[in-house]
């Protein structure tokens, strides 16, 4: 596989990072592309909000495609010096296509959490 990936940060305001990532996979029954688009944003000093939008697609030696969305959102709490608390919530809509049959998949996870660092 490719990757090739641009990063900048304080591109808006003074803590934001913007990671834009495109792959390209190769291999003997199959090829395939991967882009996203991740930010982190702090709001204010204790609150850090990370969207990320992603896209991958897939070709396989029979034919079959795959095409899937995913967009993410996630939010950070710093508690103290060393605790934030922390969710994440993952949409994604995945459509596999062959010539017998045709998926349209959609997914939700989220997660709720806290970290704790020495």
């Amino acid at each position: 596989g490719y990757t090739l990936q641009a990063i900048g940060s304080n591109l808006y305001s003074g803590r934001d990072i913007n990671v834009l990532s495109a792959t390209y996979l190769k291999a003997p029954t199959y090829h395939g592309a991967y882009v996203s688009y991740n930010n982190l944003t702090g709001l204010g000093p204790n609150w850090t909000l990370e969207p990320a939008i992603r896209y991958y697609t897939q070709r396989d030696d029979t034919d079959t495609r795959i095409n899937r969305y995913t967009a993410v959102l996630k939010l950070s709490y710093v508690w103290g010096q060393h605790v934030s608390l922390e969710g994440e919530y993952d949409f994604e809509k995945t459509i596999t296509e062959s010539a017998l049959q045709r998926e349209d998949a959609r997914n939700q996870f989220f997660y709720v959490g806290y970290r704790v660092t020495f």
